[in-house]
């Protein structure tokens, strides 16, 4: 059965990069939230309300994210995905959980990528998105700390989560996540 990794941790973590280096080793497609909203925008497919969240530094609906993100799923899972950035709320795994049961798949492991703020705070402001900015990174970490955590706090203690510390160098990160999903193959 193909291997489905999902990639979580606040903004500024360095879960893109570490997600999109591990698809490359397993060779395993990855699919990215941040992407798949700002494409959208780009195509004026997303609400005013939305577009408004997500560049502020909110989230997104969470059943159209929900929506948006099994549209991607479907055609690319059975050649194995990585998900970078989803469920970020308990209701999108419910959601995930649900969609993944009807397709008689499973997640494989859920990588979480902890990083102290200040770490998060100098990387987020040292790219070049524009949708990156002090406040919008003030309330990713609030709305980290209110959505997602809560929703980690209990898959950790259901024993389905591998916590990585993201502050050491990148292929330090890549070489422990390697390590820790390989056995999963």
């Amino acid at each position: 059965m193909s291997k489905l990794f999902v990639f979580l941790g606040p903004t500024g973590s360095g879960k893109t990069t570490q997600a999109s280096k591990i698809a490359e080793y397993f060779d395993l497609e990855k699919i990215t939230t941040g992407d798949i909203v700002r494409g959208r925008i780009e195509k004026g497919e997303m609400s005013q309300e939305d577009i408004q969240n997500f560049t502020n530094g909110f989230l997104v609906y969470s059943d159209a994210m929900s929506d948006l993100v099994h549209n991607e799923i479907k055609s690319r899972i059975e050649q194995g995905l990585v998900l970078d950035g989803y469920p970020r709320t308990k209701s999108q795994s419910s959601n995930l959980n649900l969609f993944l049961r009807k397709a008689d798949r499973k997640v494989t492991a859920i990588v979480y990528i902890t990083v102290p703020k200040s770490v998060a705070k100098k990387r987020v402001l040292g790219r070049s998105r524009t949708d990156d900015s002090e406040e919008s990174f003030e309330n990713r970490v609030e709305q980290f700390n209110i959505h997602t955590k809560p929703m980690l706090d209990d898959l950790i203690k259901q024993g389905k989560v591998i916590e990585v510390d993201g502050s050491k160098k990148s292929t330090e990160v890549t070489d422990e996540i390697i390590n820790d999903l390989a056995p999963l193959q």
